[in-house]
């Protein structure tokens, strides 16, 4: 009797495997325009190595891992069930592949998965363009400290641009920013190349959580549509959205009435004592400058009201100010970095801005709330 033709299969150690997974995961977790195909992980096994990679509507992800192959085979499996149950075995897991299943074994478990066809597996994009080459632990550093401005409700009101972050790299440097109606943020470092895109966040915050340690390979397809994220057996895609992103340098002040430094922790610090007060109606902290005192109140007529001081250093002892803030974006921007921040005041309806001792080259822009005259005299 002739023996069963034996399954092609992979054996791969489960900490590597478990922490590809892990990361593949986060791409296939979100929704998608296919949700039975864009909620698989494509598996591909050949000659001593396995790739792993999955999609969703703005992202490609792929890892390849060394691995011991017998045979070669595709397979298209639920990805989260996949990264779960492997999540807990321990040792070496063997991968063998039907057509549509494969039977997973890691002594003395074992499971079978059902998948779908892997000829639905979406094609991975093949982006060969010239690469533009930054360190991971930069380009990770930038997203950190930037996406924190961007609109994640922007597409819903639709303006879908100010839902990612606005790369730009030329002219010998590299420029990071976002943005929504009150709020901006920009990072400038120098860099060679030329690339103009505009990428979703979720995608760069997945980026600056693999990168860190890496040198990171950018390259923009040929048609513009798509920015490619090389670094070592990684590769993630990001879709470009279409659009034009407001012209940051044009908003940057040029000069300012009055600047005021500050210890972000005691900023924090007096920020987080009056911002109880804004659950109420009055979602709003008045910061006030005067004879080189700076106060933060918050004044809800109907149901409390609170004040702090906080030790700063001004340009000018003699101007004075008050200015309405959100104080979301108030705690976001001081807490971008440790150490000195100094507000720039241009007036009390205009934008302000805060800069970092830190690092120069990150500026964090706010608008302010338009209230009553009568609420912002000082």
């Amino acid at each position: 009797m002739a023996k069963d033709k034996p399954k092609p299969s992979v054996t791969i150690a489960q900490e590597p495997l478990s922490n590809a997974l892990a990361a593949v995961s986060r791409v296939a977790a979100h929704v998608v325009l296919s949700p039975v195909v864009g909620a698989m992980l494509h598996i591909r096994a050949a000659k001593n190595e396995v790739w792993l990679s999955a999609r969703n509507d703005d992202t490609f992800m792929r890892r390849r891992l060394d691995a011991k192959t017998t045979g070669e085979f595709e397979l298209l499996l639920p990805c989260k069930l996949l990264a779960d149950f492997t999540r807990e075995l321990n040792g070496d897991i063997e991968i063998a592949a039907a057509s549509t299943s494969a039977e997973i074994t890691c002594y003395p478990q074992k499971a079978t998965v059902l998948g779908v066809d892997p000829k639905q597996a979406p094609e991975f994009p093949d982006i060969g363009t010239e690469p533009i080459a930054i360190e991971g632990d930069t380009l990770a550093w930038y997203i950190n400290h930037v996406y924190i401005a961007a609109d994640a409700k922007a597409a819903e009101s639709g303006r879908p641009i100010l839902s990612g972050l606005h790369l730009q790299i030329g002219d010998g440097s590299l420029l990071l920013s976002g943005a929504d109606s009150y709020c901006l943020a920009h990072q400038a470092a120098q860099q060679p190349g030329e690339l103009n895109a505009v990428l979703p966040v979720k995608t760069l915050q997945l980026i600056a959580d693999e990168v860190p340690g890496a040198t990171v390979e950018i390259r923009l397809s040929p048609k513009g549509d798509m920015v490619s994220f090389r670094f070592g057996d990684n590769e993630i895609i990001s879709r470009v959205i279409e659009g034009t992103f407001p012209d940051v340098k044009r908003l940057l002040p040029k000069e300012h009435m009055v600047k005021v430094s500050v210890d972000s922790q005691d900023f924090l610090k007096a920020l987080k004592a009056v911002a109880p007060v804004t659950a109420g109606d009055a979602n709003y902290v008045t910061m006030r400058l005067d004879h080189g005192e700076l106060s933060l109140s918050v004044d809800d007529r109907d149901y409390a009201s609170a004040s702090g001081k906080v030790q700063c250093y001004t340009d000018d002892p003699d101007t004075g100010f008050a200015i309405c803030i959100n104080p979301k974006f108030l705690r976001n921007g001081a807490s971008r970095l440790e150490g000195k921040v100094t507000f720039g005041f241009t007036g009390p309806q205009t934008v302000m801005s805060l800069a970092y001792e830190a690092d120069p080259d990150l500026t964090f822009l706010i608008m302010p709330i338009a209230r009553p005259p009568a609420d912002i005299t000082c």
